[in-house]
Parts: structure tokens; C-alpha cells; sequence
């Protein structure tokens, strides 16, 4: 291909490329000023029935936040007991030479660790959201049995988290000797990452990046909602704070340890 031809595809292909940029930057205009016009809209028609709404489950919450923290322990306990007991059966009964049966074995192992880890978020959004009611306060005994549910059932799960995952790391040492860690120790993190190898690494290279640009993005459809949340529900700043330290912290961090792992 001659320097030419070259030079007109190189253009050609920025041209391609500004356009569109432009028709983003277009619509992401459009995108906001029809937010803002339904904001409006919102606000002055249904500003009175949002908020009732909001009141009504300020006061259900009392209810629903125990029994969903009572659901997630049992579904959580579950699935959690399910993959951790299958994957350590699977483990027990191979041959040393099927790595396909290794390879389900961590998947279970991966498995478990992922209903536990969801757990502990649930349980962690469902004490916040029954603690900003105050109807369990003025129940009386009503109320007093909220607290007990949800209390009892927090602290069982949070438990069965610690265990299970404790025995997931046991297991796995079992299967790779090499690993090196204990989950009662507060180096943990460190010894634990310090004793894979370059393939585990990797793969936690590339899955962290992925977690970074879904939560990037998250952030702006986040900061988008809370904008109109604040003209529609009078949310306040602090919301929007929230979100904007988060983000600082997950581009920062991002940036100064790049520009280090470049220096080094």
C-alpha cells in the first residue's frame, strides 16, 4: 500500500472517529435535557404521591428488611453449603489425573464464595435501610420482635460467612499446596496474592480492569439518577458527594498506581 493511500485511510478513519464522538456528545445533550424535562415533570405532578410512597415504605421497612435478611440467610445458606459440600465431595473422590474434576471443583469453590460475599452486601443494605426507620421504635413489642429477626438472622449470617469462607480457603489450600495464608490473619491479602502464580495473577489483572470500567460507568448512571433525585425527591448533596468520592478514589488509585508500575 502506498504512503498515500495510507495517509487518506489514517484520515478517513479519524473523520469516522469525530463523527462519532460528536454524535455522543449529541446525544448524551439530548439524553440530558429530556432527563431534566422529566425531572420537572415529575416534580410537578407527582410530587405528593412520591412522596406518600416513600413514607408508606419508610414504615414497611420495619417488616420487609428483617424478612429479607431472613431470606438471603436461608437462600444464601443454601447455595453456599451446596457448592462448598459438592466441590469438596468432587475433590475427595479424585484420581489425581482429570483436571476437567479440579476444574469443577474450583468453580464450586468460586461459586461459594460468591453467595457468601453477596450475602454480606445484603445483609449489610438491609440493616442500613431498616435502621433509617424509626417505626420500630414507637411498636412496641411489634417492634421489638424486628429487631430480634433481624438481629439474630444478621449475626447467624455473618457467622456462616466467616466459616464458609474460611473453610472455601482451607479446601483450596488443599488442592494447591503452594497456597500460603491464613484467613484469621490480617496479612492474609498479602501472603495469599504472594503465593500465586503468574496465570492466577493475570486472571486477576484482567477481571480486576473489567470491575473497574463496569463501576466507572456505574458511577455516571448513578450520578445521573441522583441529579434528577435531587430535583424530583429533594435528595440533597450528599448522595451525589458519595458517588463523586467514590469515583475520585477508583480513577485516582487507578492513575498514581499505573504511573508507579511505569516508574518501577
Amino acid at each position: 500500500m502506498s504512503e498515500s493511500k495510507k495517509n487518506k485511510k489514517k484520515n478517513k478513519s479519524v473523520k469516522q472517529l469525530l463523527l462519532i464522538f460528536l454524535l455522543v456528545l449529541a446525544g448524551c445533550f439530548i439524553g440530558g435535557f429530556l432527563s431534566g424535562v422529566l425531572a420537572a415533570w415529575l416534580k410537578d405532578t407527582g410530587e405528593q404521591d412520591i412522596a406518600a410512597f416513600i413514607a408508606a415504605m419508610d414504615e414497611w421497612s420495619m417488616w420487609i428488611c428483617p424478612a429479607a435478611v431472613l431470606v438471603v440467610l436461608v437462600v444464601g445458606v443454601t447455595l453456599g453449603l451446596k457448592f462448598y459440600f459438592r466441590g469438596k465431595r468432587s475433590f475427595e473422590s479424585w484420581d489425581g489425573e482429570d483436571e476437567k474434576v479440579i476444574s469443577g471443583v474450583e468453580r464450586d469453590l468460586n461459586y461459594s464464595l460468591m453467595t457468601t460475599n453477596t450475602m454480606m452486601i445484603l445483609n449489610m443494605f438491609f440493616l442500613a435501610a431498616w435502621l433509617t426507620s424509626d417505626f420500630w421504635v414507637e411498636a412496641g413489642m411489634m417492634g421489638l420482635v424486628s429487631v430480634t429477626v433481624l438481629l439474630v438472622s444478621y449475626l447467624i449470617g455473618f457467622t456462616f460467612i466467616f466459616v464458609s469462607q474460611y473453610k472455601v480457603i482451607e479446601l483450596e489450600k488443599k488442592i494447591n499446596p503452594e497456597k500460603r495464608g491464613n484467613l484469621l490473619d490480617f496479612g492474609f491479602t498479602k501472603k495469599w496474592e504472594g503465593s500465586c502464580d503468574e496465570r492466577e495473577m493475570m486472571i486477576r489483572y484482567r477481571a480486576s480492569y473489567k470491575a473497574f470500567k463496569r463501576t466507572n460507568t456505574l458511577c455516571m448512571v448513578l450520578w445521573l439518577i441522583c441529579l434528577i433525585g435531587e430535583t424530583v425527591f429533594s435528595f440533597g448533596v450528599f448522595p451525589v458527594l458519595m458517588i463523586t468520592i467514590i469515583w475520585l478514589v477508583l480513577q485516582l488509585t487507578y492513575q498514581i498506581e499505573a504511573m508507579k508500575l511505569e516508574n518501577s
